[in-house]
């Protein structure tokens, strides 16, 4: 059996067994967001229905018992991981009112909203270390794959391109009054175009296998004709 620490900053301090001297015993500061960063790699590497706990624990210097002092099945440690290793390291959400709140120029908004897309993808190549493409294809893998498991996980990344979305229509409106786009412009077949041109680097990026794409400039073509 084992004791479980914490310390002043409410990191888990493991500890051998409690039948030991413990004034004599070593310990070992493993803190959530190392136990989580770590899940979240063992998450990213398989799928989620087979990865198990040993395996969690296997890829992770850190016990078992540090694992469940935080969350004890797999759907729990699966919540945290995301939050840990994906949504605590994406701009917030206080950001991206802030840029909704104020009109934009179509090539302003172009240029945020394949930043704020490509966001996971250099998170995920970062703790995968993989290609742009293989990112690509297992960030799409967690939205298709664990939408009963963490609803809140595809609901996040659909709030935000709602956002996002009423802002394109917003700047097309725009500049249609303009005149810098056709007085007969249907902006919402427009604004669909911009979406799909978009998802659309993401799922070429998975049957093509390709390593790398570039989704500012696949975009390009589209701010160029609707100057």
């Amino acid at each position: 059996m084992y004791t479980i620490l914490l310390d002043s900053h409410n990191n888990y301090v493991s500890l051998h067994p409690e039948n030991k001297n413990i004034a004599n015993m070593p310990g070992r500061k493993v803190n959530k967001e190392t136990i989580f960063r770590s899940a979240f790699k063992t998450f990213l590497s398989a799928d989620y229905g087979t990865v198990s706990i040993q395996d969690i624990e296997d890829n992770g210097d850190f016990t078992r018992g540090a694992l469940f002092y935080y969350a004890k099945t797999k759907p729990d440690i699966f919540r945290l991981a995301m939050e840990v290793g994906l949504f605590d390291r994406m701009r917030n959400e206080e950001e991206l009112d802030a840029f909704v709140s104020h009109p934009k120029t179509l090539a302003e908004f172009i240029t945020f909203y394949a930043e704020w897309l490509e966001q996971p993808i250099k998170i995920i190549m970062e703790a995968k270390e993989c290609s742009q493409g293989e990112a690509a294809r297992v960030f799409l893998h967690l939205l298709s794959s664990t939408k009963e498991v963490m609803p809140e996980f595809t609901a996040h990344f659909k709030a935000s391109n709602e956002k996002l979305r009423s802002v394109l229509l917003g700047v097309l409106e725009q500049a249609r009054n303009q005149r810098k786009l056709p007085v007969d412009t249907n902006i919402n077949q427009l604004a669909d175009e911009i979406y799909l041109t978009t998802w659309g680097c993401y799922v070429d990026a998975v049957f093509t296998r390709s390593r790398n794409f570039d989704l500012l400039r696949g975009l390009q073509g589209i701010i160029d004709r609707y100057k």
